[in-house]
């Protein structure tokens, strides 16, 4: 989003911008992160070097059907943040990651000058859409031996009911988010299946 670029709609969760110029673009925004930024991530279980369970969350998201849908995890990143606490807290609160093991595998990585964390796997960024200027952080999280926590809710009205549970793999990879085929792919949980 540039400063120049006007403003068409806007509201809590998105705006539609409009560049300046010969051949104005239209595009949108996220107004609820602040700067467009968001993180996302995948939750599985392995068995034998096979990913045996991915975690399905289940939301209110009107833009896929009525009712609770099956989405990725995720959650905005706050302006001036780094994407790492953002996806940290959105395990612990949306899937039920305990915080000693969240935060713990984070400390861990820090003090042994590691490149990579144990469970926590970063997978680079992705857009979107091409009509949208939203950047997605996306990760996959090891949880094989892990008992979760219920999830909770950020009292926001797309998590209303929203829960999560183990699914087969199919189940989760034939839902209708993007970010769940994206993190799929990239982290190679579609390959050990």
């Amino acid at each position: 989003m540039n400063a120049e670029d006007k403003v068409l709609c806007k509201n809590e969760w998105l705006s539609l911008m409009q560049t300046t110029g010969e051949h104005p673009y239209t595009y949108a925004t996220m107004s609820r992160t602040e700067n467009s930024q968001l993180v996302a991530c995948l939750v599985y279980k392995t068995a034998d070097n096979k990913v045996t369970h991915l975690l399905g969350r289940y939301e209110n998201t009107p833009c896929h059907g009525d009712g609770l849908a099956l989405t990725s995890i995720t959650g905005g990143v706050d302006k001036g943040s780094w994407h790492l606490p953002a996806v940290l807290t959105e395990l612990i609160e949306e899937a039920g990651v305990p915080e000693e093991i969240a935060y713990g595998d984070v400390e861990q990585a820090m003090k042994d000058g590691a490149d990579g964390l144990e469970r926590l796997e970063y997978l680079g960024h992705a857009k979107l859409s091409k009509q949208e200027d939203t950047t997605v952080h996306l990760y996959a999280f090891d949880a094989t031996g892990m008992d979760l926590n219920p999830s909770t809710s950020d009292g926001t009205i797309g998590e209303k009911d929203a829960y999560c549970k183990w699914l087969e793999p199919h189940y989760v990879l034939g839902c209708k988010c993007p970010l769940v085929a994206a993190i799929a792919i990239r982290s190679g949980i579609i390959f050990k299946i």
